[in-house]
Parts: C-alpha cells; structure tokens; sequence
C-alpha cells in the first residue's frame, strides 16, 4: 500500500493525441470511400441520358415515317420506291406547277405513275393535312443527298436561282467562296415545302451541319429576304427545283426505316384481341354520345357555338341565319 505509482502526464497526453489521430484517419477514410462512390456510378448515368435521347429521337422518326407512309397510300404510291420520297417533295412544295414538275420528274425517270392518284395530289390543302410540320420536314429532308455529275454541276453552278442566293448567303456570312454547291442546294431544298418559314427552316438546315453562326436567325432572315426579293421569275425557280431534283437520291437508312415502320404498323394489325373484357358502363354512355352526335350537332345552340357569333348579333338574327342555313334548296338573297 506503501508503493505508489506515480503517472506521466505527458505520456495520457500522447495517448489521447493518437487515439484522436487514428480516429480522424479512419474518419478521412470513410469520407474517400464515400466520395469514390458517385465516380463509378457517372458514367452510367451519362449513358442512360444518352439511350433515352436516342429512344426519344427514333420514337419522333417513326411517327414521321408513319406520317409519310399514310401520305403515300393517300396517293396509292410505294413508299419504299425510289424516288417517293423525292415525288413527294415536288407535290408538297410550294411551286403553283408543282403538278407539272412532278410529271416531267416521273417522266424522265421512267416511273410507272399510272396507279398515282392526281386529283388527290392536285389538293394541296389535304396533302398539308398529312405532312406540314417543319420538325417533320427537316427529318425527311435529311434523308435526301445529290449525286451530281460534271455535267449537272456544270448547269446548276450558273444556275440564276442558285447564283442569287449563293450570293444573299454570303453577304450575310453563312458560306463562303469554298463552300460547295450541295450545300447551297440544300438550303434551297429546305426552303421549298409549302406552309413552312423560309427563315426557320434555312435555320434548321444548318442546325444539321452544326454551322458555327453569330446571330443566326438574323442572318437566316436578311438571307431569305434578299434572294426573295430578287428572284422574280417563277419559270426560273421551276426549272431550278426540277434540275436538282433530277439529281437526288435516297439514304440507304430510310429503306430499312420505313420497312421497319410497316412491319411494325402490320403486327400492331394482325394481333390478336384475345382479351376478354368485361361490359363497362362508361362505354355504353360512350357510344350513346357518338350514336346522337350528329343529332345534336343539328341543333340551333350547337349551330350558334360554331359559328361564334359576336354579342351584339341579336338573337332574332341567329335565329334568320339558322333558317337560311337550314333550306335544303338554295335560298335566293336578291
């Protein structure tokens, strides 16, 4: 009891330091493993946005390719043919002798047209109705190249249509002396749908050539206008669309697109409904609606909701109209 032991303080002290050393490396440790963790799982996540883009992108191909698809069998063509794809930008272009166009084009290529229904591709406004979006436009377009010989490069370079605007494109600074002739003739190839802007879609082509421009659409703009402005002659501009599309041809891609499209198209057709379903109430009252639709339709309230008339149009007058509107013979005004 005698012996007394006598403690360093210096040395608890030393302890105490390597105890707190070894618990902030341990510390530092789990914070690095941590940290490590995310910079494995990145790549990953890159590629996912990367796939879903890529789906998003096919799922917007394939609606337009079933939009043209339907265009064609409203004109009793084969979308898989050739030059259909080039037959339908002559009869959707926004050329008055588009028609005529179409003929000399088939014409020189030999092409069977005798099944083409003309009456159906003379009526611009229902050929709009099947294809009319820019987005779509631009992706049909971009399946389209020129094969051009020494000969057709000879005639289309001193071409007035495409001098004019190889020159409004340069005075605005898109192209330069060494940019080649297809470029310039994709521009005008893009400006020619009908029912779309000349300025956007000369902005969508080169959007698709990734074309380093300040002030694009300014420059897009100044361009469409000044070879607008200029080129007056719509025998000139015919003549122009016709001798490039002499020279188009299709991606080898869009023929294994498209018969992707139908096959896809044919098996949605062909499924069985096997299914059995049970009656639901929400489709009886469905159909009651549809059966009495055109009934209701007839109406004189249905009839004034149409017609949106302004609220100082007196009632008695709505009521007149809808007389007149209603004779099944023709009603004489004088």
């Amino acid at each position: 009891m005698s012996d007394v032991q006598v403690f360093d303080v210096s040395l608890m002290a030393n302890m105490q330091i390597g105890k707190t050393r070894r618990q902030t490396t341990s510390t530092c440790s789990q914070k690095s493993i941590k940290n490590a963790v995310p910079s494995s799982s990145a790549p990953s996540r890159r590629s996912t946005r990367s796939n879903t883009e890529q789906d998003i992108l096919r799922h917007v191909q394939n609606i337009t390719l079933q939009k043209f698809c339907t265009l064609c069998e409203s004109l009793n063509v084969d979308p898989l043919a050739p030059y259909t794809l080039v037959l339908i930008v002559m009869l959707l272009s926004r050329h008055p002798q588009r028609t005529e166009i179409a003929r000399k084009f088939l014409a020189s290529k030999a092409y069977n047209a005798s099944t083409l229904v003309w009456e159906t591709a003379a009526d611009l406004d229902f050929l709009q109705q099947k294809l009319s979006l820019s987005s779509d436009w631009a992706m049909l377009l971009a399946y389209l190249e020129f094969n051009l010989d020494d000969a057709a490069r000879t005639l289309l370079v001193a071409h007035p249509v495409l001098c004019t605007l190889q020159k409004s494109l340069m005075t605005v600074g898109i192209i330069t002396l060494q940019t080649p002739l297809e470029f310039v003739m994709h521009c005008l190839l893009f400006m020619t749908p009908a029912g779309t802007p000349l300025p956007k879609m000369l902005e969508r082509y080169l959007g698709t050539k990734n074309v380093e421009c300040s002030d694009v659409e300014v420059k897009c703009l100044r361009a469409v206008t000044s070879s607008t402005d200029q080129i007056n002659n719509e025998g000139h501009l015919a003549s122009c669309f016709l001798d490039m599309c002499l020279h188009l041809r299709c991606a080898a891609t869009l023929h294994c697109n498209i018969e992707d499209v139908l096959s896809a198209r044919l098996s949605n057709t062909n499924e069985p409904d096997s299914a059995v379903r049970r009656i639901r109430l929400r489709d009886i009252v469905e159909s009651v609606h549809q059966v009495n639709a055109l009934s209701y339709e007839l109406t004189f309230d249905s009839w004034c909701c149409q017609k949106q008339f302004a609220t100082t149009t007196g009632l008695n007058v709505q009521r007149l109209l809808y007389f007149i509107n209603a004779q099944t013979c023709e009603v004489d005004f004088s």
